[in-house]
């Protein structure tokens, strides 16, 4: 029986001995089943990742994409500002031009107070001209009358009946 006891006593202890290793076994193995369920979970997100990796560079390629055309865009713009300049340019040598136009016929156009010394002058002539008229008709009219009393002089003189046989006579027929 001592070997017995023996043995027991040394299965015992090798079972004293050997029950922290199980326990220890024990937690390692739920370590690890903790650690494979880490590492799924790493993987999932390292997967989310890629895919969300990817997206950004979809993305950044959009952006690519897009920044080309607003540089072409902004490039157009630049062209569109230079032709905007070049005629806003051209707009105020045109201005200059006009306003020197203007310029010139302001000192040539008569002012008011011009044509208000014309219209003056004009009447002054109108009114000194019919003067002269009522006069030349005045003159004339005498003249007529003093011809017309040669005329009755003169046919007194050589008498009416023979003046009216000659004035028959000039007319036609």
């Amino acid at each position: 029986m001592e070997n017995t006891d023996l043995l027991q006593a040394i299965r015992s202890m090798i079972q004293e001995e050997i029950q922290p290793i199980k326990e220890e076994i024990t937690t390692i193995k739920s370590d690890l089943g903790t650690l494979k369920s880490d590492m799924d979970t790493v993987k999932s997100d390292i997967s989310t990742l890629k895919s969300d990796m990817d997206t950004v560079k979809s993305d950044i390629s959009t952006l690519k994409s897009d920044m080309d055309t607003v540089k072409s865009d902004i490039s157009t713009l630049k062209s569109d500002m230079d032709t905007v300049k070049s005629d806003i340019s051209t707009l105020k040598s045109d201005m200059d031009t006009v306003k020197s136009d203007i310029s010139t016929i302001q000192s040539t156009m008569a002012t008011k107070a011009d044509i208000t010394r014309l219209e003056s002058k004009i009447e002054q002539y109108g009114e000194v001209q019919q003067k002269d008229i009522y006069h030349l008709l005045q003159l004339t009219s005498k003249k007529v009358d003093n011809i017309h009393e040669d005329l009755k002089s003169l046919a007194e003189v050589t008498g009416e009946h023979e003046m009216k046989i000659r004035s028959l006579a000039r007319r036609p027929v």
